[in-house]
């Protein structure tokens, strides 16, 4: 068939060309071969470009993987979404999920002869070349610009990348069905604001799904994409305005709105629901602990072709332990009471700061700002640095009450920075070792830092760990320690005192620990042993380094608080620790599931009796001890054990609770120790972190659906167990109480304290009945 073409074909008649060639006059002759040459070179030129002499033309396999690329998308314990984890904010919609009025707007304001062409409007391309005027590019070649990149961006460089994208786009057009590149197309321009692909523009500008969007909404959208800052309708709504109305013009034009439709369109105000969470994150904080550790458990996974997984590229599904609601609660309880607490910090320092008397402090912290940093590699002078750092400038800048722009100076803002009580809270499931809460500061945009991770001097917070130790080593709840002031000698003279320097009488376990007293603790850890309380706090899950000093019974020692509140875990939880648990499932963009953590680990840390005796003592402390604001302010019911830890000078104040379910942990401090209250009436850590614990459990109480967490109850402890706590929290040295107190043993045998309860039960039984 082809020789037979060939045969049938029109031969070239070589003499009547010459002839034509000789009859041509001189000019005429230089004329044509002048344009021979050129067309040679032209066709030389796209020859050597085609094959990628001026850079590789995507080929098809490129142009088959245009989906790849695609951010990871983070789900909660209830499979509602989080966020998503990106290195440009893109995820995937389909065609089918487009409304008619979304594609009708793009391509009669983008392409308007889409249909038409094959990947090339020649049409507007002439237009172009001709009169200078309109874009020209198609919406095949847009969609290899914004997926292929251009390399060359001036001159003659802009011309051959030009000419690739319209190779590119044919070869586009051969490779996918028109629907499927707009499906492309809408999931890959780039909208403004780091926002890629519809369906992340829709949840940004409108807080809705694409299929959701109306004509004025699409319009927007459609519009930005000429310019997507200068079009931005929270930037600049009255330019966005005008560009919609352009857009619904091309709509009427290419017969897409009826006269009508388009004049009720016009008229219409511009509105936009602008949510800037639902693509960047609520918690980054938490974010990024669940990118890391996405990364750890897919490091020896692979993808098909062999590569590892890119967490922010790979479009991901990754879902989590978080419960949302309990996340939100627990966000708007650190943002109310660090409201009350900053002003509180502000009224306690007055007129002065803490720079005042510590001027390091404010040099320290301009020197560690990034403006300083940049001004200092630029290689300024200090006076150059000083100048701009005096000079007023308009800025965002944090308050707890909302964040505002205002005009300052970099020096007054690094000065209100400093000044800011920082926060971390959170909340994890005894059971299950589920994290459902993590908020590591009050504002990720200002405070980038994370403080549930943050090493602080834990204080009186870790005095359970060493009254536990004191349990598992044999010691007897009711047995009673003096509450008077020792110096030991071993360690350079150090004297311990009690917080309220008050001594004499003697404390049971319940009542030290309900009371914090500082003495009796550093007793109980001379008597359970500095290295057996040392054991055991790394059992209970603390990793961080404690040092062998007699101090730590008091909390000297820089611990997290995501380490503390998960050793108070295992007492909720009958002496076990259950693995921290961030992450339930991963899959890929496909639906495989590329990890599942199905059943729960844990491991005993301390015995099951010792555990429920802890939970009893700490109790004690909510119920009569340096926690009761809980009961006495918040008016919590729910069955709550917890310990306040206030640190020296109140630099970090801290509470930890759990109820049977979770263990709720809240530190409270400044970025430097020097930024602390100067008095006790608000730097204990029941005025600083408790408040935020309590906030949190009136919100969850007035929740019904979060009763799972709050209703439980602790079983009642067993007769035996009972028996073992039925002592008086303090003794004193006076009167009879001396004298009653020379009849008591030191310590009483399980058994006999056993017989001595079973007979005033069977005592009381008996007058029951007798009434």
């Amino acid at each position: 068939m082809a020789s037979l073409s060939l045969l049938s074909m029109p031969k070239f008649d070589y003499s009547k060309f010459l002839a034509w060639y000789r009859g041509l006059k001189r000019y005429q002759k230089v004329l044509f071969a002048a344009t021979a040459v050129g067309l040679g070179i032209i066709y030389q030129f796209f020859l050597l470009l085609y094959f990628g002499l001026f850079g590789a033309i995507p080929n098809k396999g490129d142009l088959s993987n245009l989906e790849e690329l695609q951010a990871s998308v983070v789900y909660d314990a209830n499979e509602a979404q989080l966020g998503k984890i990106f290195e440009i904010n893109r995820t995937y919609a389909s065609y089918d999920t487009f409304p008619e009025n979304l594609i009708n707007a793009l391509v009669a304001t983008e392409d308007e002869r889409f249909y038409e062409h094959n990947g090339v409007d020649y049409t507007a391309l002439g237009r172009v070349l001709i009169k200078g005027t309109g874009g020209g590019s198609t919406i095949s070649q847009q969609l290899v610009k914004n997926t292929i990149g251009r390399k060359r961006t001036k001159n003659f460089g802009l011309i051959i990348e030009k000419i690739k994208e319209i190779i590119a786009a044919k070869r586009l057009e051969r490779i996918y069905s028109k629907e499927k590149i707009l499906e492309l197309y809408l999931n890959t321009v780039p909208f403004g604001e780091n926002v890629y692909g519809i369906e992340a523009a829709a949840e940004r500008f409108f807080s809705k799904h694409p299929s959701q969007l109306l004509t004025e909404e699409s319009a927007v959208l459609v519009g930005l994409l000429k310019a997507n800052t200068s079009y931005n309708p929270r930037l600049y709504p009255n330019r966005s305005l005008e560009r919609r109305n352009v857009v619904f013009a091309q709509m009427l034009k290419n017969e897409k709105l009826t006269s009508e439709e388009h004049e009720d369109l016009v008229a219409k105000p511009l509105t936009i629901n602008y949510n800037y969470l639902s693509t960047n994150n609520h918690q980054p904080h938490y974010m990024r602990m669940v990118e890391n550790k996405c990364k750890e458990l897919l490091e020896d996974e692979t993808k098909r072709n062999g590569k590892p997984y890119d967490i922010k590229n790979d479009g991901l599904r990754i879902y989590t332990t978080l419960d949302a609601k309990v996340q939100k609660l627990a966000e708007e309880s650190v943002n109310e009471h660090i409201k009350v607490l900053q002003k509180q910090l502000a009224a306690n320092w007055g007129k002065t700061r803490p720079w005042g008397r510590e001027p390091d402090l404010l040099k320290k912290a301009i020197e560690s700002s990034r403006r300083y940093q940049y001004l200092s590699n630029k290689g300024l002078t200090k006076s150059e640095i000083d100048r701009i750092f005096n000079t007023s400038v308009r800025m965002r800048m944090y308050y707890p009450e909302g964040n505002r722009t205002i005009t300052s100076s970099p020096l007054d803002s690094i000065k209100h920075l400093l000044f800011q009580l920082k926060t971390g809270f959170f909340v994890t499931e005894n059971q299950t070792g589920n994290v459902i809460a993590w908020v590591g500061s009050p504002s990720y945009e200002f405070f980038k830092y994370d403080y549930v991770t943050a090493n602080r001097q834990v204080a009186s917070t870790f005095k359970p760990i060493v009254f536990a130790t004191a349990l598992e080593r044999g010691f007897k709840p009711c047995s009673y320690y003096k509450n008077d002031k020792i110096t030991y000698t071993d360690y350079n003279d150090w004297a311990p005192e009690n917080f309220d320097k008050k001594y004499g009488g003697k404390y049971s376990m319940p009542g030290a620990l309900a009371n914090s007293v500082n003495v009796v603790a550093v007793d109980l850890l001379y008597k359970a042993k500095r290295d057996n309380v040392i054991e055991l706090a790394h059992d209970m899950g603390i990793e961080s380094e404690i040092p062998a000093l007699p101090s730590i019974a008091l909390g000297v020692a820089d611990i997290s608080l995501v380490e503390i509140t998960r050793a108070y875990s295992s007492f909720a939880n009958e002496g076990k620790l259950a693995d921290m648990r961030l992450i339930s499932r991963i899959e890929d963009k496909s639906g495989r599931v590329l990890f599942e953590n199905r059943k729960p680990k844990d491991k005993r840390v301390m015995k099951t009796d010792n555990a429920r005796l802890m939970v009893e003592m700490l109790k004690g402390v909510v119920d009569k001890g340096t926690a009761r604001r809980l009961r006495a302010t918040y008016k919590l019911p729910n069955d709550i054990g917890g310990k306040t830890g206030t640190a020296q000078n109140y630099s970090d104040g801290w509470f930890i609770g759990f109820t049977p379910t979770i263990t709720a942990g809240v530190w409270v401090g400044g970025d430097q120790k020097s930024v602390r209250f100067r008095s006790s009436r608000y730097g204990q850590g029941a005025n600083m972190a408790l408040p935020i614990y309590g906030l949190l459990m009136q919100k969850m109480n007035a929740d019904t659906t979060l009763d799972k967490y709050t209703l439980p109850v602790f079983p009642e402890l067993n007769s035996k167990l009972e028996s073992r706590l039925d002592c008086a929290d303090f003794v004193d040295d006076n009167g009879l109480s001396k004298f009653f107190d020379s009849f008591r043993k030191k310590e009483l045998s399980d058994d006999k304290i056993h017989r001595r309860n079973k007979g005033k039960r069977l005592l009381k039984g008996i007058m029951d009945i007798l009434k």
